[in-house]
């Protein structure tokens, strides 16, 4: 279960993280949004996220300014024109809350919270405004969630010379939650032990498939093999370097299932080293609406097979940034992106990882240029 605390301002979640704990089990979440300003910090070992309103602006002035101008309007109960910035702002304020996924919106530390109130009652989620309507367990998780297991997920996992780290990322596919899933492994003609470690999982799991490309295709080129093979409603891919928790194709399905209007899911990611040490480095992505400044979707995503029959794909003149230059098709053709915050994926750093390889060959502080250039002209002549 997932309950999202609506804040002032940080500081008045310190009450809020006291009474939940008591209340929560090991596999609930607890996320605190501020409304109004504040630093980024950490309260009882929850981090505080902040309200994002910068649809329009790569920097983060504009949400700062105008949270603070909420602030002061719900703190000093100006009724009308809260209820007019709450307008404004409601398609980005909602998607905000959307993306921590909760069953349960407490407005508890929240002053003049009638007007959020009656707006959020309109959606799915149960609203908290007093103790007497902290609803049970049970109502609250299966309110309106959906799940179907039977839906079938295809995952993409090209290789190359990846025997250090290879079984573990196969192991993590076949070890989903979600056990419907197709394995697409392309070989992309690896000279170390690669092959064989696929084909003893291949004669393992039948829902290994496999395919070994005849000469090398570098990643965009072996990403196009292995989604022309697909046959998912669902579809994702992971690196021969990288781990999924075991329930983590299974949070993705569930958002998808539960909200048809989104396209494209991706989540926040845990990042550990070359000896599989976690770091204490969580990624939490920016919305989707600042993919035109940077390569936001990362790594953990799962999006509908409509996506990839419009969009196409990956370009290979686009190696180094095929992912990004893809997501951008994606935004521009009108799919509706979502991002989470749980991190339920596992990324390595390593000296011959493939953003390594990258940082060597290109100018990674530019390696988008072409991207910018071509689908939002910024700096074509």
């Amino acid at each position: 279960m997932n309950i999202l605390v609506l804040l002032l301002n940080p500081a008045s979640g310190r009450e809020a993280v006291q009474f939940w704990r008591q209340r929560l089990t090991a596999n609930d979440r607890l996320y605190l949004m501020s409304i109004g300003p504040g630093k980024a910090q950490e309260i009882g070992g929850v981090d505080v996220h902040f309200l994002q309103v910068d649809s329009n602006k790569s920097s983060g002035w504009r949400s700062r300014l105008i949270r603070d101008v909420g602030s002061r309007l719900i703190h000093y109960g100006a009724g009308r024109l809260w209820s007019v910035y709450l307008s404004n702002i409601w398609s980005e304020f909602i998607w905000n809350i959307r993306s921590f996924d909760p069953h349960i919106i407490d407005l508890r530390w929240m002053p003049n919270s009638d007007l959020l109130n009656g707006r959020l009652q309109d959606e799915h989620w149960q609203v908290v405004t007093s103790n007497a309507n902290i609803p049970l367990r049970d109502n609250a998780v299966s309110r309106f969630r959906t799940y179907d297991a039977n839906q079938k997920v295809s995952i993409v996992l090209p290789v190359y010379n990846g025997e250090d780290y290879v079984r573990q990322s196969i192991e993590s596919c076949l070890e989903q939650t979600h056990r419907n899933i197709e394995l697409i492994i392309v070989d992309d003609c690896s000279k170390d032990n690669s092959p064989s470690i696929i084909a003893e999982y291949a004669r393992r799991d039948p829902r290994v498939i496999t395919i070994r490309n005849s000469s090398n295709k570098r990643l965009p080129g072996a990403l196009n093999v292995g989604f022309a093979a697909t046959t998912g409603t669902l579809l994702t891919w992971t690196s021969h370097d990288n781990y999924y928790a075991p329930n983590a194709i299974e949070a993705l399905v569930r958002y998808l299932c539960t909200w048809q209007d989104i396209d494209l899911v991706y989540s926040a990611y845990r990042v550990i080293d070359a000896a599989g040490r976690i770091q204490p480095e969580v990624n939490y992505l920016p919305p989707a609406w600042r993919l035109p400044f940077g390569n936001v979707v990362g790594a953990y995503f799962l999006y509908r097979r409509q996506v990839y029959e419009r969009v196409g794909n990956y370009r290979e003149d686009m190696e180094y940034v095929e992912d990004y230059e893809h997501w951008v098709r994606v935004y521009k053709t009108g799919f509706r992106l979502m991002r989470l915050h749980e991190p339920l994926y596992y990324y390595r750093r390593h000296s011959d990882s493939m953003t390594a390889q990258a940082d060597k060959m290109t100018d990674r502080p530019h390696a988008g240029e072409k991207v910018h250039r071509e689908h939002f002209q910024v700096g074509a002549s």
